[in-house]
């Protein structure tokens, strides 16, 4: 039995997230923390992505790639080798992790870097 294809939900909701707690600061509950929230324009592949560790909070814009016509991508978060590491990707609809960003936490500092690029077939 198919599933109905990924749509995403209203602008501002929660689409995916990872959460790390820093375990270097015991007095503080910080995290390093990823969150990717719907916008107007994530049906054409444009995503939110609110990147965190402690209290140096920083939000950017991601372009998911064009695929294959009616096929919306969504986001997906993976944990990735080591502390404050994750990737970010997405699933067009067959079940597979896409990667397409590195995100990870260094000296206080979190970076968000492409690692693969998509394009369509002609």
């Amino acid at each position: 039995m198919a599933t109905a294809p990924w749509q995403p939900p209203a602008a501002g909701a929660e689409v995916a997230r990872y959460k790390e707690r820093v375990k270097e600061d015991q007095l503080n509950e910080k995290y390093f923390r990823v969150t990717v929230i719907a916008t107007e324009a994530s049906a054409e592949g444009l995503f939110r992505v609110k990147l965190e560790y402690g209290f140096n909070i920083n939000e950017t814009d991601v372009q998911l790639p064009e695929w294959t016509p009616g096929v919306v991508l969504k986001p997906v978060l993976q944990k990735a080798a080591g502390d404050y590491h994750c990737l970010l990707g997405f699933d067009a609809g067959d079940g597979i992790f896409h990667e397409l960003y590195e995100i990870r936490a260094e000296n206080g500092n979190v970076r968000l870097k492409q690692t693969k690029g998509y394009f369509k077939a002609r």
